[in-house]
């Protein structure tokens, strides 16, 4: 076991390794006395996080977390507006820690997009935060295919989309990420007047 210095968020980890191969961030390992230990150099620590639905709430509040720690943080919303109101609270050391994009993740085709552009700017995620949701009270007798839709897409699709494209792509690298998905107790005990919501949430919970 050992532990990088700037590596608060997934504290110790067990793994095994031969010399010259990667640690299970992908990060350069090294010996020392027969033992494999994490290169203290902050560059090597740093993860790459994607966050989707960044400007607020939660998600906000992580990006804020992962940027103070030196973690280079990608994320996206739905709200020009709010981006821009979320950009202005992070302090200016940290912005160029900071890459964020107006996306829409209920749409497969924008989040891809999103994911593209990274890719091809050459991110490559340690972690995958699927926080970007959508809320909105309704009951099983009022269902209406707009809501249903909305709930659906915003806190379901981005899960196949974000998944799908990050796996083919790290997988022909051999490389692997972390995946944190922000859930919410209705996929387990449903309740009333929350039942699209529910039905997304839990879709998201057994994917």
């Amino acid at each position: 076991q050992s532990r990088c210095s700037r590596h608060s968020i997934p504290g110790q980890i067990s793994f095994s390794c031969r010399k010259g191969r990667q640690c299970p961030l992908g990060h350069h390992i090294r010996f020392n006395d027969g033992l494999c230990e994490w290169r203290q150099r902050d560059y090597l620590c740093a993860m790459q996080v994607l966050l989707t639905g960044i400007s607020r709430g939660i998600g906000a509040a992580i990006a804020q977390q992962m940027l103070s720690e030196g973690h280079r943080v990608a994320g996206c919303a739905r709200n020009a507006d709010d981006l821009h109101q979320f950009q202005s609270r992070i302090p200016e050391g940290q912005h160029p820690l900071l890459h964020t994009q107006t996306c829409d993740v209920s749409h497969p085709g924008q989040t891809v997009q999103w994911c593209q552009s990274l890719f091809d700017a050459g991110w490559r995620p340690d972690v995958l935060i699927l926080n970007a949701g959508w809320y909105a009270e309704d009951a099983v007798m009022d269902l209406n295919a707009e809501t249903l839709n909305r709930q659906l897409g915003a806190n379901f699709m981005q899960a196949p989309a974000l998944l799908g494209f990050w796996m083919e792509k790290l997988r022909a690298e051999a490389r692997f990420f972390r995946i944190v998905v922000m859930g919410s107790v209705v996929s387990e005990a449903p309740r009333a007047h929350a039942a699209s919501y529910s039905l997304a949430k839990t879709m998201l919970d057994t994917y």
